[in-house]
């Protein structure tokens, strides 16, 4: 008698790609850590630096109404009355910052990082819990949203502490500017706001086909 087909996986690809690139992140994480440990040990100072810890200046990049002198870009090297060069965005440093002002400016940067490393682990998470109990549970429904709102945080919360971070550094570098002034220009996401709304509403409806299945099943 022929064996059974065996019956595919279709979370089996998608954890694999998802646990390669979390294992690529934390393992480039711990490779320039350590080479910045060696260095600090070896030299007494590092150049390597992870989501800007490390970098002895403060950095912020802020849009060019921040900083207009800043921003005229001399018009050479272009086809005269074709087009012209407009620097939408600049980066300011200050060369000597305090703790608090070098913690600000890695704002930005270390919530990218964490909304990768956290999306891909949350992700992984779920897909786990969909192979070990079933797509159609309560409990990779609640992976789900868990994903949904952690993408939704990042997507509309999180933009305004990295701005008020650049905000920090924009008061310091440029005069008659507060920290204030970056929060009008937060660099919200739509798309990953989207994204999350997306999440949040399969997660919905995975609940409500959870619900669906009991019912059903009681009824029998």
């Amino acid at each position: 008698m022929p064996s059974p087909q065996r019956r595919s996986d279709p979370f089996g690809p998608i954890e694999t790609a998802v646990s390669l690139l979390l294992s690529l992140f934390v393992l480039a994480m711990v490779a320039f850590g350590a080479l910045g440990v060696i260095g600090y040990l070896h030299d007494g100072s590092t150049g390597v630096s992870v989501a800007t810890i490390g970098d002895p200046e403060a950095c912020a990049l802020v849009s060019n109404e921040s900083v207009p002198s800043a921003t005229d870009v001399p018009q050479r090297g272009i086809r005269r009355g074709v087009g012209s060069v407009i620097a939408e965005r600049v980066e300011i440093c200050i060369a000597e910052p305090t703790a608090f002002q070098k913690a600000a400016s890695a704002l930005a940067p270390v919530g990218d990082m964490v909304l990768g490393v956290g999306a891909l682990f949350l992700l992984r998470r779920a897909i786990r819990t969909g192979r070990r109990s079933g797509p159609f549970t309560m409990d990779f429904a609640r992976r789900v949203r868990q994903l949904g709102w952690f993408l939704l945080v990042m997507a509309a919360v999180w933009p305004f502490v990295a701005a008020a971070g650049r905000g920090v550094v924009l008061e310091a570098v440029v005069p008659r500017r507060t920290w204030t002034y970056a929060l009008w220009e937060p660099g919200i996401s739509v798309t990953l706001i989207v994204v999350a709304l997306g999440v949040l509403t399969t997660a919905r409806l995975l609940q409500r086909a959870v619900a669906l299945q009991q019912e059903a099943d009681d009824t029998v």
